[in-house]
């Protein structure tokens, strides 16, 4: 293996870094990197865009909620599949829940939790960015499961949860 050299002040910063979180220089750098396996690389080749949370609220409130709806469901029956695809080279039930699995770890859009029995499924998202964003989540996610992958959901919201439960034919 090839030893790389860091600066010194690159050096000093993780240091820092470290010693604030808690863990050893060893462990940020596993985390840095981790993430950029799993999110960063494929984020710069897809073409994403980073704006603050309280940016993004913004936009979010101020769009009307047919056009969010619209928006999202365009989103879901597209975009959703051509990132799984993009990421883990097929779409699936799998991918998918990998997909929302990613996007809760680094995308921000929420806390993700997923509870199986069998064939059943309920998928459940918290986050902290109102109605408007559970619309969002609903749609976007609704779309995805029933015409890219043939699943109808029963969905539950609330102003800081989206709850998904399916059976898997």
């Amino acid at each position: 293996m090839k030893v790389t050299r860091i600066s010194e002040n690159l050096d000093h910063l993780l240091e820092k870094d470290a010693t604030e979180k808690r863990v050893s220089v060893n462990s940020l750098i596993n985390a840095i990197l981790t993430r950029y396996s799993e999110w960063d690389r494929y984020t710069e080749k897809f073409g994403f865009v980073s704006i603050t949370r309280d940016a993004f609220r913004s936009i979010i409130d101020s769009t009307d909620e047919v056009n969010l709806a619209e928006v999202a469901r365009d989103v879901g029956g597209r975009q959703v599949q051509e990132l799984s695809t993009f990421w883990f080279q097929r779409f699936s039930i799998e991918t998918f829940l990998s997909l929302l699995s990613l996007f809760s770890k680094y995308g921000g859009v929420g806390e993700y939790e997923l509870a199986t029995e069998g064939r059943n499924y309920v998928i459940t998202m918290h986050h902290d960015m109102g109605d408007k964003w559970s619309s969002w989540l609903r749609s976007l996610w609704d779309q995805a499961l029933r015409y890219a992958l043939r699943i109808i959901p029963s969905i539950e919201t609330t102003s800081s949860s989206v709850v998904f439960r399916f059976t898997l034919p």
